[in-house]
């Protein structure tokens, strides 16, 4: 069979992200070289604010829940890429992210990434990147502030068991994130492909 008949899979992942689709095939072909295909089971911690980070993640498959400071943020999905800020940045996490569902990701740590952008490949993609990071941290500001005043002005008895994430049952609304993006959105409004949820998820269990 042809190659367009059977793509490689991490090619048609890299190719139908928005973080890399403005990259050309061939750049596609070279990127998928200086990935790695994992296998994730619910509960993992992708990234945990605070440290170091050495990787950068791209969604395959699967769901992932983003916190900052014990605040429920946004739920990310295909497509999306993680970790990128504290990459490329060079600093510490600026969020949470844990396996809601089981997840296969996409990986390239610190040095397939800089050997990446030592040779050019994908130099579109990157230099994007690069620009979204000061408003997707303006942003990731503006959700914990905004989800914090959410979970004081739930139902009465609520508020106790929504303000930390870390166990039980608790529900929070969290914004939905669009594939190839990462936090979530000003209230109310459309932000770099996200949408401000209706429903809520159920925090704690399985995590």
């Amino acid at each position: 069979m042809s190659r367009r008949s059977h793509p490689d899979p991490i090619e048609k992942t890299l190719s139908e992200s928005p973080s890399f689709s403005c990259c050309r095939p061939r750049e596609i072909r070279a990127m998928s070289s200086y990935t790695t295909r994992i296998d994730l089971k619910a509960g993992r911690v992708l990234t945990r604010e605070g440290e170091v980070g050495m990787e950068l993640f791209v969604i395959v498959a699967g769901r992932a829940l983003v916190e900052r400071g014990g605040v429920a943020l946004a739920v990310v999905e295909s497509g999306a890429v993680i970790g990128e800020i504290a990459l490329l940045r060079a600093t510490t996490r600026t969020a949470t992210v844990t396996a809601m569902t089981d997840m296969s990701v996409l990986v390239m740590s610190r040095s397939e990434v800089a050997a990446m952008r030592n040779l050019g490949i994908a130099s579109s993609a990157w230099e994007h990147l690069d620009r979204m990071i000061e408003a997707r941290l303006k942003v990731l500001e503006q959700v914990v502030e905004r989800r914090a005043d959410e979970a004081w002005s739930l139902e009465p008895g609520a508020a106790e068991s929504t303000t930390s994430t870390s166990g039980g049952n608790a529900s929070l609304p969290v914004a939905t994130a669009r594939p190839g993006h990462s936090y979530g959105p000003a209230a109310g409004t459309w932000h770099r492909g996200f949408a401000r949820a209706g429903n809520t998820i159920r925090v704690g269990a399985g995590l």
